[in-house]
Parts: structure tokens; sequence; C-alpha cells
């Protein structure tokens, strides 16, 4: 993490979950101060993330951490050389699991893939990931494609999330 306030500001602005539009009016603010409290606010506030079509709720903000060693957002490239942004989760809700697991390709060695849907309006939501290999911690999580979720504050409906 950088040591500098206006370095520190634009890392956090690079990391927060956030879609390209929130990250860019957060950009646009010119004061350190003000962007420093800005994405402050952000992070007291936003304590869900949900899907972004249909705003089915997915994960709590506290369930998010980092499987690589710099934060929980990655980049990763499938075969067919598509670029997917994932935020990784320890639990996740409201999703349907589509085909069967697999090792081959998978980002994560020693974890098996399969893919995820919304469960209320089918969008691809990213990836369960599940240890295949003994003493692997987690046993699974969730990697969930950045530009299918959205933060939302918490409502009252979402503590269960």
């Amino acid at each position: 993490m950088p040591c500098n306030p206006k370095e520190f500001s634009f890392w956090i602005a690079a990391n927060l979950s956030l879609d390209d539009n929130q990250r860019m009016e957060l950009l646009k603010i010119n004061e350190v101060t003000g962007r420093l409290r800005h994405e402050l606010k952000i992070i007291e506030e936003c304590c869900v993330l949900t899907c972004k079509n249909c705003s089915n709720v997915i994960a709590r903000r506290e369930d998010i951490f980092s499987m690589s060693l710099q934060d929980p957002q990655g980049t990763y490239v499938n075969p067919n050389g598509y670029v997917h942004e994932a935020i990784t989760v320890y639990k996740a809700k409201g999703l349907h699991l589509s085909g069967r697991p697999s090792t081959e390709q998978s980002w994560f060695p020693g974890y098996a893939w399969t893919i995820m849907e919304c469960s209320q309006c089918h969008s691809h939501m990213g990836w369960r990931f599940t240890a295949v290999e003994k003493n692997l911690k987690p046993i699974r999580f969730w990697a969930l494609c950045r530009a299918a979720i959205q933060n939302r504050i918490s409502a009252p409906t979402d503590a269960d999330a």
C-alpha cells in the first residue's frame, strides 16, 4: 500500500469493488482529502455485492478476501483469451451452478471451477472454486466477475446475506 496520501487515494479507488461509472466519479474528485472522505463513505455504506442486472444480493463486503498476493480483485484470462476481472469471496448466495466442476485451465491450482449464474436473472456471475487437493484452504470460494456485480447499501432484508 502506498504511504503517500494522494497515491493511497488512487490505490483505494483502483481496489474498491465499484462499477466503471462509480470509479470515474470518484477519480474526478481533484482534492485528495475529499477523495479519501468519499472513499471512506463508500466503504462504510456499501455493505453488499449484488447482481448488476437484477440487484439480487450475492455477497457481503466482509466476505471479500484475497486469493492472490496483491488484493481481492484479480485479472484472469481464459483459454479463449477473454479477460475477466474477478473478486474473491468466502461466501455467496443467490447463485445457481451451471455444469460440472473442472480442474482444466483452473486459475487456482488445486481447485476445480464451476460456472455460476444469478438465480434470479441467469446472468453469468463468475465461478465457484472447490479444493480437489487435501489441506487447501479455503475448501471453497467464489470468484465474482467485477462487471457482473455492484455495491449496494445494505437493506434490512439483507441481514442474512
